[in-house]
């Protein structure tokens, strides 16, 4: 575990949670974009260490495996509310940066 530096590392948290749900609103066929691999090294280093960065996925519509170790995209997520997210976390990262 290594120090947070929180407004570097936030902006690199911000850019990684838009990618995992502007893929989603941007290619909503594309079964790859719907799981998000928690035990993934970027996952691990560069979300996981924001307590409400996965707490934000969960609220968008992904929801966690049987064995715990990703998130996956529930069928029935709002698209209208991912893309409303992807919108706010784009707008936040231009305020935070």
């Amino acid at each position: 575990f290594y120090p947070l530096n929180a407004f570097a590392d936030g902006a690199k948290c911000l850019k990684i949670l838009k990618t995992y749900v502007g893929n989603v609103v941007d290619n909503p066929g594309e079964e790859k974009f719907k799981t998000v691999n928690m035990e993934n090294k970027t996952f691990k280093s560069k979300v996981k260490p924001f307590i409400g960065a996965k707490n934000l996925l969960i609220a968008v519509g992904f929801k966690h495996t049987e064995k715990g170790d990703a998130l996956v995209l529930e069928d029935d997520a709002d698209t209208n509310l991912l893309a409303e997210t992807k919108a706010k976390i784009e707008k936040a990262m231009v305020a935070y940066g």
